[in-house]
């Protein structure tokens, strides 16, 4: 369908319009988990949308299990305290219940701020 490389992310920018005032990433990083060893490092794909300036509300829509994962407590305690900026994606390993996950999140969060 494409000749190049190029000629193909010409076609995925041509789609991949964002409204004004927003901007997106995508990172890929490798990593070994400290709760579960591994010979081989665990691949982990992130992406980000982020708003140039917060828009004074956000919503979300959460799992009713008694038992969330760090990324939705954290959600829930950010949508609740303030207003969002954007919304960071792991489209690979989730992690939620690990040791320490609201921490690590937070701190994530904050260098994106």
């Amino acid at each position: 369908m494409f000749n190049s490389k190029d000629e193909y992310y010409d076609a995925l920018r041509s789609r991949a319009h964002l409204p004004s005032g927003f901007r997106a990433g995508t990172t890929a990083l490798s990593f070994f988990p400290q709760e579960r060893p591994a010979d081989t490092p665990y691949r982990m794909n992130l992406s980000l949308i982020r708003m140039d300036a917060p828009a004074g509300i956000a919503a979300g829509v959460f799992t009713r299990n008694v038992f969330p994962g760090a990324p939705v407590v954290v959600c829930r305690r950010r949508l609740s305290s303030g207003s969002p900026a954007g919304v960071l994606i792991n489209n690979r390993i989730a992690n939620v219940c690990a040791p320490g996950g609201e921490e690590t999140a937070e701190e994530i969060l904050t260098e994106l701020e």
